[in-house]
């Protein structure tokens, strides 16, 4: 999953230069971070969320699966 991490952080990247004038002043790296990182762990709940959908129709066990999103990623980013 670190290609889905970095399209996400990519698109971040070039959504920040979309503006007519573009800005200026000092980027905050940390926040820009921390805002990728929400949007990680979002993909990775609604992932979990349809696969245990999936296999709940199934009458399965549901394996939590892991995006690459360390604990303390995720801790981070509920500090937003």
């Amino acid at each position: 999953m670190d290609k889905l991490k970095e399209v996400v952080f990519y698109a971040m990247g070039q959504a920040s230069m979309c503006w007519s004038e573009r800005p200026t002043g000092v980027f905050d790296d940390v926040m820009a971070v921390k805002i990728g990182l929400g949007v990680m762990a979002a993909i990775e709940e609604h992932v979990n969320e349809e696969i245990k959908k999936d296999r709940a129709k199934q009458h399965l066990t549901t394996p939590h699966i892991v995006l690459g999103i360390d604990g303390n990623e995720i801790a981070r980013v509920k500090g937003l």
